[in-house]
């Protein structure tokens, strides 16, 4: 993958998960399954050891005691709708976030989930090409978006590879590419993801971050 496909990649990601928030900072989505979450990849406590490991270096750097630590992840690591942090807890974790040391291990996390979404886009890629596909470069970005959110592709890999798929709860049947993956078909896919049936008011902002991702293509 190329340096101008990744500088837009990484763009549209920072739009799409914090706008121009402070990435160094928790957050709560509150939905689903989804914990607090923090740097411009939004690292999610809840599902992803990378971000509790992280978050348990940054505290332990600032000389926060561990058993102190242990009752701070326990309580972010969980389904959080909003923070369950007093608000001493809340500031010890937003003072460290912010700290010289905070911010070099947030800034080396969103390198790591950074690299394991390009790592997952070259992938589609390969699959599209083993196919005799192609995948329209807009249409990477809404895959690296979606890919951030969702995990490692395993359906969108079969699908640009050629195969029909079934999406989420079996509701939708959606039809293999056949030559160029384009943006107009990868929003379809999404769209009829289970995730954008529920939140269809999310589109529109994925859309507007792929538009600050394209400027760098």
């Amino acid at each position: 993958m190329d340096d101008q496909l990744k500088d837009a990649i990484r763009t549209a990601l920072r739009v799409n998960e914090i706008g121009r928030a402070s990435p160094y900072q928790l957050s709560f989505a509150g939905k689903g399954k989804s914990g607090a979450s923090f740097g411009a990849s939004q690292g999610d406590l809840a599902a992803q050891p990378l971000a509790r490991d992280t978050l348990w270096k940054i505290l332990a750097t600032n000389d926060v005691p561990r058993a102190k630590i242990a009752s701070i992840l326990g309580q972010l690591s969980g389904p959080s709708y909003s923070n369950p942090l007093s608000t001493e807890d809340d500031r010890l974790v937003e003072q460290a976030l912010a700290s010289p040391q905070g911010r070099d291990l947030v800034d080396a996390m969103d390198k790591t989930i950074m690299d394991g979404v390009c790592q997952s886009v070259s992938e589609c890629e390969d699959a599209a090409a083993a196919a005799n596909n192609s995948i329209d470069p807009i249409a990477k970005l809404f895959m690296a978006l979606w890919i951030n959110m969702t995990g490692p592709p395993t359906t969108l890999k079969e699908w640009v590879g050629g195969s029909e798929v079934w999406l989420d709860s079996h509701r939708n049947k959606i039809a293999p590419p056949s030559g160029q993956v384009s943006s107009a078909m990868i929003i379809n896919y999404l769209k009829s993801c289970d995730y954008f049936i529920a939140n269809p008011g999310n589109f529109p902002h994925m859309q507007e971050a792929v538009a600050a991702g394209a400027a760098y293509l």
